[in-house]
Order: structure tokens, then sequence, then C-alpha cells
């Protein structure tokens, strides 16, 4: 629900809850996926709903806030595994040519010898 339709619904609440509305009952509500608006905020009259209810936002913008951490660290960590793949490949190659020199020279020493 957009912050004009929460207003309008909750003339009992103050300018600060108001103003807070993304940060204190947004989240909650949007977890809450089948609850009527008119519901959700007839419910807030009771101080101790609102309580809750900020709690449980908070929880919510929390484990968003670890999610998009993980998310982030998780692009990091392919980023690290494609460049250690390339390394990986660069130092297969430059083995494959020190293996061949080897074999190279050891012909040479087995045919001088």
């Amino acid at each position: 629900m957009q912050k004009q339709e929460f207003e309008k619904r909750t003339p009992f609440l103050d300018k600060t809850d108001h103003e807070n509305y993304a940060d204190w009952f947004e989240p909650a509500y949007m977890g809450a996926k089948n609850i009527d608006k008119d519901d959700f905020c007839a419910m807030l009259k009771d101080e101790t709903v609102r309580k809750f209810v900020r709690a449980v936002s908070e929880a919510f913008r929390a484990n968003e806030a670890t999610e998009k951490d993980a998310m982030k660290e998780q692009l990091y960590l392919r980023d690290c595994v494609r460049t250690l793949n390339g390394k990986n490949a660069e130092l297969r190659k430059a083995l494959s040519l020190i293996s061949a020199d080897c074999d190279r020279a050891l012909v040479k020493a087995e045919a001088a010898a």
C-alpha cells in the first residue's frame, strides 16, 4: 500500500508514525501476504500491536539486508572462482610447456648416451 493510502486509513496515528511508514509498517504489511489493508491498519490502533509490527518490520529489514550482503558475497566469490580458473588454466599451460621441454631434454640425453 502507498504511504498516502496508509495515512488515510490511519488518521489515529501521529505524524512520526506516518513519516516512518516505509520502515516501521510497510515491511510487516508486505510480509503478511494475505492481509487486507483495512484490517492491517485497524489493528494498528492498539499500541502493543504497533510495537509488534515495528519489531516484525525491523526483522524483515534485517533479513533483507543480510540477503543483499549474501548476494554481494556470492557475486564476489563467483568472480574469484573465475579469476582462479583463469590462473589455473595459465598454470596448466605453463606446466605443459615445461613437461614438453623436459621430455625433449630427456630424449636428447638418451640419444647422446
